[in-house]
Formats: structure tokens, sequence, C-alpha cells
């Protein structure tokens, strides 16, 4: 009987497997004095989609080859390959084991890299390998004030014997995803501050705050807010739980910001998770009980004004905000209007919200100036909306020159939230308007469209005698893309 339960396992664990590797993987970057930069990786194998097979104790077990490949400039600067086991189970043990975790500590100087995450199955070669791609920056100099990337965890032990998981007398079990279900009600996570005495003198007192604001309507969540007053050192160790029982399902980020005595912010960090829970999502807001008296906002004094800067939010508000905004303002009250701006800003900077809407008026000008047309607000473009609801793309490709395609621009954001290498692909589809739009990306929410390469094409006819030109500029297009 226990031979025939035994081989139930086997094949159950076995066939999951044969679906390909489930993992999830997770990065931050830190500094020590004595190795300079270094990158942590945190995997976590998902059990049931790996193979197990008795081992020498008489124990299941399973087994992954693990590759990591670091580029910069077409040249390899780190390669790792190694495997990993998963903790022996009992074969008597009827249900399915618990994932298993990997950490990797790797000194990289400052710099961009190519990475590449390759995961194989040992005892299940055919089955499908995990593969992970992303665009990893290192820019902790060691000498400038800076946060260290943030680890969530699932626990903090204080340390007894050193193991892999320890930092600062602790042992920090990684927490290897961004998702938290409903029965999980704050997030954990273990950061560093580095060379803040420099900013603010040695044992002088600084501020900490940490809370959590909506993606992508940034809006700020006051239940999340902590502070935490601290004495500034070289290495200020960072470990917080937060609370986010209250949060409604959803996208979020998680924020540190760091500020000097006089609440100026000095230094920013985010962490991109996602939230599942029972809470009722938002419903319509009642401004009426707003307060705006002798307020910053009453400076704006006319609905024509007002109007124009409450449009201008549109890229970055939450669905409710947006259905007021979406109302025509040449019927609306002032007040009403007066009391909806302020209120928008509160929730993303319930302590400077002035200063956030003037951080965000001038990318609104920026994008005016670079997107704007003589019939169309920057903001209200779709170059400009997507400049202002997910920021500056880290690399811009323009073409306007070629014989068989429309002038297009490819934007390349290594990272949005939690989504890494997302372009955006525009074309001058109108000539009459030099307006670009927005004819495919690869970000969800965002137009997806696999066609996108006739609309960029056009009607322009092919021959035997320009083939050759169309060749030359559909691989350009390729590699445009891909690059």
């Amino acid at each position: 009987m226990k031979r025939l339960l035994l081989l139930s396992i086997l094949i159950i664990l076995f066939q999951l497997s044969s679906y390909g590797i489930k993992a999830y993987f997770h990065h931050a970057q830190f500094y020590a004095p004595t190795v300079g930069t270094y990158l942590e990786t945190y995997m976590a194998i998902v059990p049931n989609s790996v193979a197990y097979k008795i081992n020498s104790n008489n124990k299941l077990q399973a087994s992954v080859e693990v590759t990591m490949i670091f580029t910069a400039d077409d040249v390899v600067k780190e390669y790792r390959k190694y495997n990993i086991s998963s903790p022996e189970v009992d074969t008597s043990f009827a249900g399915l084991p618990g994932a298993f975790i990997d950490l990797q500590r790797i000194p990289l100087p400052a710099g961009s890299y190519n990475f590449q995450l390759l995961v194989k199955d040992n005892f299940s070669p055919d089955s499908l390998s995990f593969d992970y791609k992303d665009i990893l920056t290192i820019s902790i100099s060691g000498n400038e004030p800076a946060i260290s990337g943030i680890e969530p965890a699932e626990r903090f032990i204080p340390t007894e014997t050193i193991t892999k998981y320890t930092k600062s007398g602790y042992d920090v079990i990684p927490y290897v995803s961004n998702f938290y279900p409903n029965s999980v009600n704050s997030i954990t996570f273990y950061s560093e501050l580095y060379n803040i005495d420099k900013e603010v003198g040695a044992g002088n007192d600084f501020l900490i705050r940490y809370f959590v604001t909506s993606v992508p309507s940034r809006r700020m969540f006051e239940k999340t807010i902590t502070l935490d007053r601290r004495k500034a050192a070289p290495i200020v160790v960072l470990t917080k739980s937060v609370n986010i029982s209250d949060l409604p399902s959803g996208n979020y980020n998680l924020e540190i910001e760091v500020c000097d005595k006089n609440n100026e912010v000095l230094l920013t960090k985010k962490h991109f998770f996602q939230r599942s829970s029972n809470k009722p999502m938002d419903t319509p807001t009642s401004y009426a009980n707003v307060e705006t008296k002798d307020s910053w906002v009453e400076k704006y004094s006319t609905v024509h004004e007002l109007g124009a800067h409450i449009k201008s939010l549109y890229p970055i508000a939450g669905n409710v905000e947006r259905s007021f905004i979406d109302t025509d303002f040449s019927a609306k009250d002032l007040k009403i209007m007066q009391q909806f701006f302020i209120n928008f800003w509160e929730t993303r900077n319930s302590i400077a919200p002035e200063s956030e809407w003037e951080i965000y008026r001038k990318q609104v000008e920026l994008v005016d100036k670079l997107y704007g047309t003589q019939i169309k607000r920057g903001y209200m473009s779709d170059r400009g909306r997507v400049y202002l609801q997910y920021g500056s793309p880290n690399q811009i490709i323009k073409r306007s020159n070629m014989a068989f395609f429309q002038p297009y621009e490819i934007w390349h954001f290594y990272k949005i939230n939690d989504k890494n290498n997302r372009r955006f692909v525009f074309s001058l589809v109108d000539f009459g308007t030099s307006e670009y739009e927005l004819v495919h990306s690869d970000m969800p929410g965002e137009i997806l469209n696999q066609a996108w390469f006739d609309i960029v094409k056009g009607n322009h006819l092919i021959t035997k005698e320009n083939k050759n030109i169309f060749d030359d500029e559909y691989d350009q297009l390729r590699r445009d893309y891909q690059d």
C-alpha cells in the first residue's frame, strides 16, 4: 500500500511538472563597504511545476539547474550556473511540498546590464524551462546618499546561526511575489539607507515616511502612512511592516520617503505590488465637505483656468475621478471644482499637496511643449498621456525619412511597475495634424495590435525594383522594436 501511495505521488508530481517550471523572481541592489555594490536575487520554485525523484536518503526531492548571465555592451560581465535542490520530503507525505527558495548575492559594479535567467528541471528535461529577461541598473555609488532596493519579507527571525538569509542581526526570509492575497494583511520588507549622515549630519534626526499609493492614479492611502524618526549614520537599516488590510483589490506602490528636519524629501524608493481583497472598491466621493477656505487652491479663481488644470489630471486619475473630469465644466460651480482639485492632491500627498501639483504641472508643461499642437494640448495626445502616466521612457527611437514606412517613434521602458521591457509604438498616421498616434503596445491595458506593422507601413506599393529598399527598412524597423 505504501509503495502504491508513493507511486501515485510521483506520478502526480511528474505529470504536473510536464507543463513547465513555474517560478517567481525578484531582485534588489545593496551596498557593503567591504564588497561594493551587489545584487541580491530571490527565486521561489513552485513545487508542483517540477519533477521529484527518490534520493539516496529514500526521500522525495526535486532539482533544477539555474543559469544567470549579465552582459553589458555585448560582453559577459558575470556568469553563474548551479543546481538547487528542494527540501527533502518523506515518501509517506500525501500532500504537495512547499516552495523552495534560492538567494544569491552577486557583486556588480554600477551600470546597466542585460540579464537572462534560465531554469531547467534536472529530472524532467523535456518540460518547458523558465526563461526571464530584464535590464538591470546598479546605481548606488557608495559615496552619495541612496536607498537600497526593497526586499519583501515573509518574516524576520532574530539570528542565532549565520545563514545566507542573515542581515543586520536578522534572518530575512524573502517573500518572492508581488501578489498579496486577502489572507495577508501587511507588507513586510527590508531595506538599507546609505550615507544619509553626509546630507543631514552624523547623529542628527531625520524622518522616514512609509505609505502606499494606487497605480496609476497615485492616490495615497492615509491609513498606510507610518513615520519613523531616526538618527543619521553611514548605514541605517530599515525593517518595517505596513498595514494593507484596508486596501481594496488593485495595483499599488509601497513608497519610502526620506525627509530632512524641514520635511523636504531627500530620497524616494518604490516597490510595486498587487492586492486581492474583499474590501469594497472606491465609490464616488462627495466633495461638498472638503474645506478650501484660505487654501492654496483659491488662487485658481475662474472656471476656465481651473477646468484646464483638472482636465490635465486625466492621465493619472482613477476611474471615479475620471468620471468627474469627464463632465462639462462650463456648467460646474467653481467651488466644487476647487474642492475636487484640492482633494485630488491631498489624497496623493497629504503633507504637501500643492508641491505635488507643481511637480506634475511642470510635467504637463513639458508634454505641451513636446507633443502639443495648435488644436490639442500635449496631455491630450497619445505620447503626452503615456509620458504623464508612465514617466520618461528609457529609450526613444525616431524614424522620419523612410520610403515605405510612416514616421514612427518606439518608446522603450525598461520597467513599468512589475512589467519589464515594455514598448509603445507611435506613428504619424495623419500628416495634416502632425500628431503621432499610439498604434501598439505590449503594456497590459494599452492597445495591443498585432497588425501594427501594416499601420506603420501604410499603402505603399512594393515592386521588384524597390523590394530591396523595403527589406532594408523592414529590417531596421524590426531592430528598432527589439533593441
